[in-house]
């Protein structure tokens, strides 16, 4: 319970969300950010990383798709495609897009 208290204070002082995640063995526990609170700057640079980030990442696709390392690869690619539609989304409903 104490690495769940400082994860808590972390999030609050970086403004940060927790996101919580079932990998199907337990769940994995990671902060993310609001992006709720970000100015068009803020969100527009984000989604630039996160852009940058899946590049990076379909780059290392694992050639052996039938092994757990692909599994963990693809979430990972998947997750960070859910973050990009979600930011864009929110650039949309802003009228920032």
């Amino acid at each position: 319970m104490e690495n769940f208290d400082k994860l808590v204070d972390q999030a609050l002082e970086e403004g940060k969300l927790i996101k919580l995640t079932n990998n199907g063995t337990g769940w994995d526990v990671s902060l993310e950010e609001d992006i709720e609170e970000m100015s068009e700057e803020e969100l527009k640079e984000y989604l630039s990383r996160l852009e940058r980030s899946l590049e990076e990442l379909s780059d290392q696709e694992p050639e052996d798709d039938g092994g757990d390392e692909y599994e963990a690869w693809a979430d990972a690619h998947e997750d960070l495609e859910d973050r990009i539609d979600e930011v864009k989304e929110l650039l949309e409903e802003k009228g920032w897009d």
